[in-house]
């Protein structure tokens, strides 16, 4: 039922392959995706700011101190499912889109990562859209 309801609200997972990105930065960004959100699920404030870009560590800081506070304190396991793989959208960022499942419903989040040097971080996340 919570798949059907979230459906609705995804975006098209067709990708051009021209945004495709190669499999082995599909993979590296695929698991910093998963890692970001396992930090979160495991209350690591210092892990989660470690996967940040800097410029969204710096700006989302307290906010980000502040939900996973509210997360620890009342148990919540944030359950994330991938809607799409990763791939460049028109303006050539890399970004995939998720499904979060926690206690009030369903979220889908547009995730966005950077890379520096020869590591991804991520760039920014943004809840899209709610079921």
């Amino acid at each position: 039922m919570v798949k059907e309801a979230v459906a609705a609200t995804s975006p098209s997972v067709s990708i051009d392959p021209a945004n495709a990105l190669s499999t082995d930065e599909t993979d590296q960004v695929r698991t910093l995706a998963f890692a970001y959100w396992a930090a979160w699920n495991s209350y690591d404030l210092e892990k989660v700011f470690s996967l940040l870009d800097e410029p969204f560590r710096t700006n989302q800081a307290e906010q980000i101190e502040n939900d996973l506070g509210r997360i620890k304190f009342w148990h919540v396991t944030l359950g994330m499912s991938e809607v799409n793989p990763p791939q460049r959208n028109a303006g050539g960022e890399v970004e995939m889109y998720l499904n979060m499942k926690e206690p009030t419903g369903t979220r889908l989040i547009l995730m966005k990562f950077v890379k520096t040097g020869s590591s991804w971080l991520v760039k920014s996340t943004e809840e899209v859209g709610a079921k």
